[in-house]
């Protein structure tokens, strides 16, 4: 897998606000009908899935930036990938409402 997507940003949220984490390089995976109707029926919205290195400190109570956009963490789910290397797996749903993220 490529990572060549571009870089997200990883935020928690914290007394202060929300607070940068780490940056990943990631790369996109395609959102399948599967994973995009299971999230409807929980009244939610897969909108991208990106796939960065093993990181098992993210949360879905986390937010996301990629470029100017935010995203909440849906789901995560670490796996290996197709050459067995340790990955992590992030299913993210577009807010149309941005939070104050520090650095975006």
């Amino acid at each position: 897998m490529l990572f060549d997507s571009g870089r997200l940003k990883l935020y928690r949220e914290t007394k202060q606000g929300w607070v940068p984490l780490r940056e990943h390089p990631y790369g996109e995976r395609t959102v399948g009908m599967s994973r995009y109707y299971a999230s409807l029926a929980e009244n939610l919205r897969t909108d991208l899935l990106v796939r960065i290195w093993r990181d098992r400190d993210v949360l879905t109570s986390d937010m996301c930036g990629i470029g100017e956009n935010q995203y909440r963490i849906l789901q995560v789910q670490h796996t290996l990938d197709e050459d067995g290397l340790q990955v992590t797996d992030l299913s993210l749903e577009r807010v149309g409402t941005h939070f104050d993220l520090a650095g975006i």
